[in-house]
Order: C-alpha cells, then sequence, then structure tokens
C-alpha cells in the first residue's frame, strides 16, 4: 500500500510503502501521514501537491 505523508515542517508532501517513520528528504523532520489517498495524489500536479501540503500543515494547526 503506498501512503502519502506531509511534513509539518516545511510541508513537503512524499508517497511512501511499508515505512512507519519517514523522515523527510527536505528538512529532516518526522513526516505525519495524511489521509490522502495515492489515487488523489497521482491525479494532482506539482503545484496541487505543493499546495495540499501547505492547507495540510494549516488545518493541523488550527484543529
Amino acid at each position: 500500500m503506498i501512503l502519502v505523508y506531509v511534513c509539518p515542517g516545511c510541508q513537503a508532501v512524499r508517497i511512501v510503502s511499508r515505512r512507519k517513520e519517514v523522515p523527510c528528504t527536505v528538512c529532516g523532520q518526522k513526516m505525519e501521514q495524511s489521509d490522502l489517498t495515492f489515487l488523489e495524489w497521482s491525479d494532482m500536479n506539482p503545484d496541487e501537491r505543493q499546495r495540499y501540503g501547505v492547507r495540510w500543515c494549516a488545518q493541523r494547526s488550527s484543529g
């Protein structure tokens, strides 16, 4: 299963499989699993993926 992770520090988005602890390749901080599916992620262009990371971090910090 391919999972989508977001870095709460720099908002980078990354896909991984079979890993529970995922370090950010940009800043090194521990990433958190999002509820975005791989299919949804694969339908996004790079700008949409970046905006998703920003929105995800904003929602996480406000909730």
